[in-house]
């Protein structure tokens, strides 16, 4: 994708750095219809003189939503309670706590279906082909599942079904309860 960007910002007369690629594939993934209107928005905001770089992405392109998902999960992969906080509150404020949640719920589920498929001997390619995904949600899916064990995977997936019970039920409130959640397991 990023050889791509770098082909779509010459044919416009630009250029990004290394930097600024790689941080735009981060925020849109392979969207290629939005990254060609993402990169005539950035060269047109440096007026084509200079290569787009990493702050005039992040100043100007809106992050997907599943890139935020896979920061959130990257950070409790890599025991990062810090982050794995600050983006889950962050998602809070500007989504409905019950899209979060089912974002968050299908992200684990494809980690867990991504780790058994590596653990059979399988690698990202089959990832993608067995879970219907794009080759780079793949990659992320394969890379977080290697994070976690398929023991610790599976207890997290039965805590997400505690969390949307109990918070049906009258248990804990779901929102509490998966901030619990998410400081155990980046702990």
């Amino acid at each position: 994708m990023r050889d791509w960007i770098f082909r779509k910002a010459a044919e416009f007369g630009g250029r990004f750095t290394l930097q600024a690629a790689d941080t735009l594939v981060e925020y849109i993934g392979n969207n290629t219809q939005r990254a060609t209107q993402e990169i005539i928005k950035l060269l047109t905001y440096v007026n084509f003189t200079r290569p787009v770089d990493k702050d005039d992405v992040i100043l100007l392109t809106e992050q997907d939503r599943q890139s935020d998902i896979f920061t959130l999960v990257d950070a409790m992969g890599n025991r990062d309670g810090k982050k794995a906080l600050e983006m889950f509150h962050l998602l809070l404020e500007d989504m409905d706590f019950g899209q979060l949640f089912g974002m968050i719920v299908r992200q684990f589920r494809l980690i867990l279906q991504a780790r058994e498929i590596l653990d059979g001997g399988g690698n990202a390619n089959d990832v993608a082909r067995i879970l219907n995904q794009l080759n780079f949600v793949a990659q992320k899916i394969s890379a977080q599942a290697r994070k976690f064990t398929l023991s610790d995977l599976e207890a997290i997936y039965h805590q997400l079904l505690k969390i949307d019970v109990d918070g049906k039920t009258g248990g804990m409130p779901a929102d509490i309860a998966l901030d619990v959640l998410i400081a155990q397991l980046a702990n």
